[in-house]
């Protein structure tokens, strides 16, 4: 009897083993019909203030915005966010200005800004309280409560360490200074030695959970294999390959395993397999048969890459995200979306892909060039409809975009090119500041007609215009046909 009890025990703790396993590993899978909730306790507001969210999403492979909320006085908000795993969600609180008194002290203060990182869960609520007296002490003033709320508390401590040091601006800003490849690659690992310290430390006196600890690394390792494999082409891209890439220089790819299931919630992970196919896989299979011809991605070699590479499920999403880019960019013929789609195994991955390429929305020639209303640099507000009888020449644009300034020199020798013929070359900037916009106009002393768009404008013409990278050029014939 006492055997068969045992018996039955084990078993019992085997099932529930077996079950844990089973709700790790799906939680940590792509869910379309996942949602996450923030639930916002603030109190002392003094000054309305918004509250805006953001986060990077896997499918489609955008940065989704949350709706905005207005703080004031005592409350509660909630916020609800259409996740599709566990994921990083970025937090503002915007126009802290205040011209009232102190209470305490009877003197005037002024407000800042404030950005904080939380992580969110389906089917989870993270609350988060708000205490607006205790702003200037950021590990007072916001408190997480839930479940999960050790891993939000991380990203907050770190950034309270680390001085609210944006450690992806500082990659990103080394790809623009570094003189050479090797101390590119130097700085680059030493900034994510920083970073993953941090997190071993923190966790050996915090007990982060396993499967976000697995996560962290990856996310800080992975971003730096990308950012690593990509620069050697941005710089040639950029600056015509001005510097020689080492021999050695891409050693560090034997470092991370290709083939990694502790890295599936990373976006940088799949970037870096992508990147990895571009700079080494590919080419190796073009030596291999010199007389094929060469794409900026052959669609046969990525689904022969990432089937014979990759588990199920890192194939499967490695091949819906390039799927869903080239759907779009609108870069992809009916056959070759057919081949891709068939060698995805995941059933929720390919009705969202059949969806996506059936409502695709496609700017074809002969189309009417979608309406704009806009300022420009004299702050007049015109319309495409003020261009009509001339051939117009659209660029898209933003202030961080550098093949876009790339581009300036060329356009401005259009605007001289075609001074007397009825022909307009017309520069929108989006997705940036207003002052920035101006000072690089100019500092190059764009010789066209220059436009600025915020708010709704960019939702619209991002849509209208297909526009899913920068720099994104239309022209518009005398008739407002697109050509």
């Amino acid at each position: 009897m006492k055997k068969q009890v045992l018996f039955i025990l084990f078993l019992f703790l085997v099932k529930i083993c077996f079950c844990q396993v089973n709700k790790d590993s799906s939680f940590l899978m792509i869910n379309f019909m996942a949602e996450a909730t923030i639930k916002v306790h603030f109190k002392n507001f003094s000054d309305t203030i918004l509250l805006s969210s953001g986060f990077y999403n896997f499918f489609p492979n955008d940065y989704i915005e949350g709706p905005q909320k207005k703080l004031y006085g005592d409350g509660t908000e909630y916020i609800s966010l259409k996740i599709q795993i566990p994921q990083k969600v970025e937090l503002n609180f915007s126009e802290f200005q205040n011209d009232s008194l102190d209470r305490a002290s009877g003197v005037k203060y002024l407000r800042n800004d404030s950005n904080v990182t939380c992580f969110l869960f389906p089917s989870d609520t993270l609350t988060i309280k708000v205490d607006y007296i205790q702003w200037n002490e950021p590990n007072q003033s916001i408190i997480f409560d839930g479940k999960y709320s050790l891993v939000s508390k991380y990203y907050q401590d770190k950034a309270t360490y680390f001085s609210g040091i944006d450690f992806i601006y500082q990659k990103g800003m080394l790809a623009n200074t570094a003189s050479n490849f090797t101390s590119f690659k130097n700085a680059i690992d030493s900034i994510t030695l920083l970073e993953i310290s941090f997190l071993n430390d923190y966790d050996s006196k915090n007990k982060l959970p396993k499967w976000f600890l697995d996560y962290e690394n990856s996310d800080l390792n992975y971003f730096a294999f990308s950012i690593k494999l990509d620069e050697p082409v941005l710089n040639e891209l950029l600056n015509g390959s001005t510097m020689q890439i080492p021999e050695n220089y891409y050693s560090f790819t034997k470092e991370l395993p290709l083939q990694n299931d502790h890295a599936i919630l990373s976006i940088y992970y799949f970037l870096g397999l992508r990147s990895y196919f571009m700079m080494n896989w590919e080419p190796m299979k073009l030596k291999e048969i010199p007389s094929r011809k060469s794409k900026p991605i052959m669609v046969e070699d990525f689904v022969q890459y990432s089937r014979s590479q990759f588990s199920s499920y890192i194939s499967d999403v490695l091949l819906a995200r390039e799927l869903d880019m080239l759907i779009d960019m609108n870069r992809i013929i009916d056959d070759e979306y057919t081949f891709m789609k068939e060698a995805i195994t995941n059933v929720s991955l390919k009705s969202y892909l059949e969806s996506r390429f059936e409502h695709r929305q496609i700017l074809k020639q002969g189309n009417d060039a979608p309406y704009f209303y806009l300022k420009n640099d004299k702050n007049e507000y015109l319309s495409l409809y003020n261009f009509k009888d001339s051939i117009v020449y659209l660029s898209f644009w933003f202030t961080g975009c550098k093949p876009c300034i790339k581009e300036f020199p060329e356009e401005n020798r259009l605007v001289d090119i075609f001074k007397n013929e009825a022909v307009k070359i017309i520069t929108i900037c989006m997705y940036s500041k207003e002052d920035d916009w101006r000072n690089l106009t100019h500092k190059y002393k764009l010789k066209s007609v220059n436009f600025y768009a915020t708010g709704n404008w960019e939702t619209i013409l991002k849509e209208s215009y297909g526009i899913s990278g920068f720099p994104h050029n239309v022209i518009i014939d005398k008739n407002g046909k697109i050509i």
